[in-house]
Formats: C-alpha cells, structure tokens, sequence
C-alpha cells in the first residue's frame, strides 16, 4: 500500500478524535468522515509505520446514522461548503454521536485492572446539540489585506474563516456577526485570540488576546449564581454542567465519607454543591489564585464554611495529611485540565488512604492513564462511571468515574 493509492473497506468502529477505522491486508487505515459499519473508497494520503490515513472519495453504502444535511459547514467561496473544524460527528445524527462516543469510553475503561465490576451507566447527551455554547475563542489571521476569524483547520492550522459558529449560543452567534461588521474588524492583529462570552447575568463580553481589566462575572450553577472570573474556566455547556454537578452530589450523599478534600476545585462548584448536600468539611486546592478568590467568596455568599487554599498542584510536594484530617471519613473530588494530574499528585493520592475518589475528566486518554495508577498503587476499585456529553458534534465528552477501596 502506498499514498494515492485507493482502497475499498468497511469502516469497523469510530475511534476517540472521530475517525473511522478500515482493516486492509491486517493495515489500519484511518478516514474522517464515515460512520460505523459504512462500506466506503477512501485513498491514502499519509503513510505511516503500523497505520495510514486517508480521506473519504465515495460512501458505496452509507449508514442509517448518517444525515443528509451535515450541520457544522460553513460555505467556502466557491458554492461549496466545509466543516467547522473540530465538528467531527456533524455527518451523524446525534443518536449515533452519543452511541460512538459511548463505545469509545467503554474501550477505555474494559481493559482496565479494577474494572471488572464497574457499573456502566448510560449517557447523558446534551439537551442541545447545537448552540450550546456559551464562550467562543476565535483566531485571526490578517495576511495580504485579507482579514480571516475562525477556527484553525484540523490538518493545515489556516485559519478557517467563520461568519457564524453553529455551536455556539445566539447571543454570541450575535455579537461575532457585530465585531466583523466593524471598522475595526479589519484592524485586527494578525495572530490573535478573540474571546466571546455569554452569561445571563452579564450579557455578551468580549475581548483580543485578554481583557483589558480583570472582572467578575456570574455564572448559573444549580446550587445558585457563582462568581467567576472573566477570564476564568467554566464548563461551556450549562445545561449539561448543570446534570453532572447533580450526579456528583448523588453520588456524593450515598456514602458516609463526609469531609470533602477537591482538588482542582476551580471556583468551587463541586465541592461548595455536596457541602450543602451534607458534607462536614471543605478544603479546595486549586492553583489559579483567582479562582480561588471567587471560591471563597462563593463559599461566604452560599453560608458555607470551606477552606479554599493555592496550591500548585503536582509541582511541588503535597503532604495530604495536612487537609483531610480523618482519611476514613474523606471522599476526594478530583477534575484536572485535559492534560490530567501529575503523575507524583496521582502517586501521593494512591497512598493517601482516601476511601473514594470521584474523578471528573474531559480526556478520556490522561484519565485511563491516571486511573490505572490509582488501582495499581493504590488498591482502588472502579465503582461507575458515566460519560456526559458536554461538546455535541466534537471529538469531546466528560466522564465522572467513582472509585473506592
């Protein structure tokens, strides 16, 4: 086999970033585009050791999971259209979307030690597969009079101009159609960020590269408003946000570990949630320092008792005796970025003699790889886990997994 070549196959799963996977004389062929079971032409454009990549010439016979109307394009000048890079399942229904990201998790998750007696639940899809968004980061590229605001492409990394972004919510679909209406539009630097936010409380905000002046903004939780900062992470998909935290406090109340130690805690949202759902005792580590200003101001505005502290996690020694007083009666609350926790906060988890970890994850990859040092090192058992599908038609979904001794 070699590039430009063509071959016929049959597309046998759909693997984690969204692409289909062929088999030709015991070779991996991977294509975007095809849904599970397809018969499809593809030919080789890159060559690999142990796989090749290609892309889609012909569907032969396509899928019931597949739509006519592919819902993340955006025309390209020539009366055509492209995808909205990162919208790798726009070709499927949204049914079929949640089935594969849900397999993608199961393959994770079966061939892990400490598994065996999971409970799988079934997913959580999102009440809106499209415009849910609520914050949007575009890049610019003004090169030869020819100004461009988007997403940068999957494989080039040019920037694909963007008029409107389906995912996102009206109000931000709105204020991007405003700011390239713009005089300034044009003047725009080349290379930049441009960030556009929503919240009910506060409207539409947004910004070039970062804001101008740190500020506060409100974010709906189910445990009331937060504050957070404006420039701070918060999950994007509010109605989905809002199912997750109510699981994690349910799973939260079913076990006779009240003292709460969160690390990662953000602005406080899931451990200030099982605080009031009976917890005795909250210590939040985080490392952004206002992140945790808003955490403790969420804490005094909610009548909560919580010690919310910055600590750089993973880069330096943590002695974890320090915060959860009694190991027996502590549950940890653990939801690191995509990059997942340090390998030495994993390893001083594992021994900390914690009796049940809930672990909230947004890569798949780095919590597999976390998770099996957690049982290996630490004796930890996989309880359940659900996937939520917080990013409808992206490569993306969070996972929640609880894990006891």
């Amino acid at each position: 086999m070699r590039i430009a070549d063509i071959i016929n196959g049959t597309v046998e799963k759909i693997v984690y970033g969204g692409n289909g996977l062929i088999r030709h004389d015991n070779f991996v062929i991977f294509v975007a585009g095809v849904a599970p079971g397809e018969n499809v032409r593809v030919q080789i454009i890159q060559m690999k050791r142990s796989y090749a990549i290609a892309e889609l010439c012909a569907v032969v016979e396509s899928s019931p999971a597949r739509i006519d109307e592919p819902n993340c394009r955006i025309a390209n000048g020539s009366g055509g259209s492209v995808r909205v890079p990162g919208c790798v399942y726009d070709h499927l229904t949204y049914a079929a979307e949640v089935v594969v990201k849900q397999e993608q998790l199961l393959e994770f998750v079966q061939y892990m030690p400490g598994a065996t007696e999971a409970e799988i639940l079934p997913p959580f899809p999102s009440p809106r597969e499209l415009h849910y968004r609520n914050k949007l980061s575009l890049h610019t590229s003004n090169k030869d009079g020819s100004m461009k605001l988007g997403y940068k492409g999957e494989l080039s990394h040019n920037v694909v101009d963007l008029p409107t972004c389906p995912l996102s919510c009206e109000p931000i679909n709105e204020k991007l159609h405003d700011i390239r209406s713009s005089a300034e539009f044009r003047k725009l630097p080349d290379n930049a960020t441009v960030t556009i936010r929503h919240t009910i409380a506060d409207g539409v905000l947004w910004w070039v590269n970062r804001p101008t002046a740190k500020s506060w903004i409100t974010e709906e939780s189910p445990i009331g408003a937060l504050r957070v900062s404006n420039d701070g992470f918060y999950q994007t998909n509010p109605e989905v946000s809002h199912a997750l935290t109510r699981t994690l406090t349910e799973w939260y109340q079913q076990s006779p570990a009240p003292n709460i130690l969160d690390l990662y805690c953000g602005v406080g949202l899931f451990g200030l949630a099982c605080m009031l759902a009976g917890g005795t005792r909250l210590t939040g580590l985080e490392s952004g320092k206002r992140a945790v200003i808003a955490a403790r101001h969420n804490a005094s505005q909610l009548g909560v008792n919580a010690n919310f502290q910055v600590r750089e996690l993973g880069k330096t020694p943590l002695n974890l005796q320090q915060y959860i007083g009694e190991p027996a009666q502590t549950t940890c609350i653990v939801d690191p970025p995509r990059a997942g926790m340090e390998k030495s906060l994993t390893q001083t988890l594992a021994s900390s003699g914690i009796p049940r970890i809930i672990y909230v994850s947004c890569n798949p990859s780095t919590l597999q790889r976390d998770l099996k040092i957690l049982v290996a090192e630490g004796g930890y058992t996989i309880r359940r886990v659900q996937l939520f599908d917080m990013f409808p038609r992206t490569a993306h979904f969070e996972t929640i997994v609880e894990l006891s001794l």
